[in-house]
């Protein structure tokens, strides 16, 4: 990096770090929320091992679709083995949903959003977006590129601004 640029390049460092960290933050405060969530639904419909198959859903939730398929998956097989009947597991499986559908509409995009800077439907948009065009990875990826994205342009933004460039075309219009 040149030295002319080096303070300009070490901020947009620091501020993109800082932002990561409050990712980093903000998904494991979301997954203990979910992993609350999740044991407290479960254990509401008298499923063995609630808590244990609640909390591991929860920590698993940071990778899309993997800790709601286990945790389904864990759920069903102990709601399916101490059977009474397919009330209780279309109990399960309510909770398991209504949990997802929670993380998805206000958990992530809320938690996740506010840490890392972006508003709710900035991450909502993000996510899609990210999914629709590089799939699972996307996903994955989408909430901390999505910030780094926002700090690169709104950078620019004011450079560009603050350019002589920005200035000149400012005189010549007005």
């Amino acid at each position: 990096v040149p030295r002319r640029w080096y303070p300009q390049v070490a901020d947009v460092a620091r501020q993109i770090h800082r932002t990561l960290g409050g990712y980093v933050r903000g998904q494991l405060t979301a997954n203990i929320v979910l992993g609350a969530l999740y044991a407290t639904g479960l254990r509401f419909v008298d499923i063995r091992l609630a808590v244990p198959i609640g909390v591991l859903t929860g920590m698993l939730a940071f990778v899309p679709y993997i800790g709601f398929s286990c945790g389904l998956l864990l759920a069903v097989s102990m709601a399916a083995l101490d059977w009474q009947g397919p009330g209780r597991l279309v109990a399960v499986v309510a909770v398991m949903l209504c949990v997802q559908v929670l993380d998805g509409l206000v958990v992530t995009p809320r938690i996740v959003g506010r840490s890392v800077g972006l508003a709710p439907l900035e991450v909502l948009l993000t996510m899609m977006a990210a999914g629709t065009l590089f799939g699972f990875l996307g996903v994955l990826l989408a909430v901390p590129l999505g910030a780094v994205v926002k700090i690169l342009v709104h950078r620019v933004i004011k450079a560009y601004l603050a350019s002589d460039f920005y200035a000149r075309a400012k005189r010549s219009t007005g």
